[in-house]
């Protein structure tokens, strides 16, 4: 009987990513901006933070997978400096998709210091990540067994994070048409805290799979936050969005003189010799090209002047 259990276990957790390495997928950065104003301070922040890097809105992103094995798909991209490496794993992890549909939350807690704004005058800068949930998940049978089971446990989540408001309003989604995945939520909440400080705060927040490939086709979050906070009026509007493009076609390398000379140091045997050699073979096609040239001007007939 342990045998057997032991068999099923591992079939349940047996990787079967449908990738290879060297595949390729991109994503489009569509929108990405938060928008925040607290007090007479207000700031902008457009566009995805790369290890400090800003990735402009409208960029395309290159993923390259470089592994895969039976618990874990690795990739990293290919068009950007400093390169993104990431892995995702063949059985899914709730955390990165509960923060994901609730970021209005970790928005509130790791990034909005409102105390702090008010007394320096300074909101300090806040950037979306490129890719903000797994590009990749195995879709095998029980991931998306497991995706319909998070409908919900992730509205009892949510709902007990925000039990502490006066009202609190969440419906989370889960779908599959036409081959596709998505898991969406729809999140309201308001709260009086005192007759000067209230907010009210709304999340719109959605991703979705390709179910046969394993691909994240888009990822969106939508949230706004309005309010007081002692008196100081608040106002936050994020916005990010990527969904999956046609994987561009490879650039052709520029040409780089110095690694063309490293790479061909033969012309220089026998030193000044060699300088020599590239001096008399360019000297050779500027005559060449001269010669072209005048050939070409003396076929030219002239113009016959006409009698008066």
């Amino acid at each position: 009987m342990l045998i057997i259990c032991t068999f099923f276990t591992t079939q349940f957790t047996q990787g079967v990513f449908q990738k290879e390495v060297g595949d390729k997928v991109a994503y489009k950065i569509t929108e990405a901006c938060h928008d925040i104003s607290v007090s007479s301070t207000t700031e902008a922040f457009i566009g995805c933070s790369n290890d400090g890097t800003i990735i402009s809105n409208g960029s395309t992103i290159v993923v390259e997978v470089t592994e895969v094995t039976a618990t874990e798909l690795s990739w990293n991209t290919t068009n950007i400096s400093p390169k993104i490496v990431g892995t995702c794993p063949s059985d899914i992890i709730m955390v990165p998709y509960t923060n994901f549909l609730a970021a209005v939350y970790t928005f509130l807690v790791n990034d909005f210091d409102i105390a702090t704004i008010i007394s320096t005058g300074v909101i300090p800068p806040i950037y979306f990540d490129p890719f903000e949930v797994p590009l990749f998940v195995d879709p095998k049978p029980q991931t998306w067994i497991y995706f319909d089971s998070m409908e919900a446990n992730l509205e009892s989540i949510i709902s007990s994070i925000f039990s502490s408001e006066d009202s609190c309003s969440v419906d989370v989604i889960h779908t599959e048409i036409d081959n596709k995945m998505i898991l969406s939520i729809v999140l309201t909440a308001s709260s009086v805290l005192d007759p000067t400080t209230n907010f009210a705060l709304s999340n719109y927040n959605s991703f979705s799979y390709n179910m046969t490939t394993g691909e994240l086709l888009v990822a969106e979050m939508h949230y706004n936050i309005d309010g007081e906070y002692m008196s100081a009026p608040i106002a936050t509007d994020s916005d990010y969005k990527i969904i999956q493009t046609a994987v561009p076609p490879d650039q052709p390398a520029p040409f780089n003189f110095l690694e063309f000379l490293s790479e061909n140091k033969w012309y220089f045997i026998g030193g000044a010799g060699g300088i020599v050699l590239i001096g008399a073979t360019v000297g050779i096609v500027l005559g060449v090209k001269k010669s072209k040239a005048s050939t070409k001007k003396s076929t030219k007939k002239k113009p016959s002047k006409k009698k008066k």
